[in-house]
């Protein structure tokens, strides 16, 4: 699926589902916004998905990736994803980008700028028997976390409990106004873990790290880390 122009809907701007084995591929070059539901809303039971996006504003989510496939998820993202709704609940998801992934392999997610009320980028990746990595990368600004505090909240959260690895390489700077600036989790199955992070101010710990994979844990800071009412970097490791 090619569209050029601007795309908008009063529930998502573009809504895509596969029900069948193959892949599915969307690549818009102008601005998509959907008004009460996601600006870009997807449900893949095939094989790769592959997103490539400018600029993408929803309420609930800028772009919602649901992978219940066997292949990879891929988004680029050019300009800004972004996630108009405040959260009032912990129950409540609103993400520039989430990705959730329960049978296939690898999560890569590159980005310019994602904002949402709950989460920056959000993804989960439980993957299949074949394994597969997950790998978010930011240039710009990623931003999550508004209103009360209630429930978890951060500019990048990312689950994996594949059989791979996890890489988070943030070049540019994240912000949670009442959350965690990098929350990341690996379970035993995984391998390694590394986070590159350049500049972060959070309300909360600047990086809340668990891991549990039978690799190493990496972590390199180039910039400034800042955490508020927890710490720094607070890191967990072993199962």
């Amino acid at each position: 699926m090619r569209c050029g122009g601007t795309i908008s809907g009063n529930n998502s701007g573009l809504r895509a589902t596969n029900n069948g084995t193959g892949a599915l591929s969307v690549t818009t070059t102008g601005a998509i916004a959907g008004t009460t539901g996601a600006g870009i809303f997807l449900v893949n039971q095939g094989s790769d998905l592959t997103v490539n996006a400018n600029d993408v504003t929803g309420f609930v989510h800028g772009i919602n990736a649901n992978n219940p496939g066997t292949g990879a998820v891929t988004i680029n993202v050019s300009g800004t994803a972004t996630a108009t709704r405040i959260p009032v609940s912990s129950v409540t998801n609103s993400s520039g980008i989430s990705v959730n992934q329960v049978n296939g392999t690898d999560i890569t997610i590159a980005v310019n700028n994602a904002s949402g009320g709950t989460y920056g980028i959000s993804t989960d990746n439980q993957g299949g028997s074949t394994g597969g990595n997950t790998s978010i990368s930011v240039t710009g600004t990623v931003s999550g976390g508004t209103g009360s505090p209630v429930g978890p909240r951060g500019a990048i959260s990312a689950i994996h409990s594949n059989s791979g690895a996890l890489t988070i390489d943030l070049q540019g700077t994240a912000t949670s106004a009442v959350g965690t600036g990098i929350i990341a989790t690996t379970s035993a199955q995984s391998t390694t873990a590394t986070i590159n992070a350049n500049d972060i101010t959070a309300a909360a710990d600047g990086m809340s790290l668990t891991h549990s994979g039978s690799g190493a844990l990496t972590v390199t800071v180039s910039g400034d880390v800042t955490g508020g009412t927890g710490a720094g970097i607070a890191v967990t490791a072993g199962s």
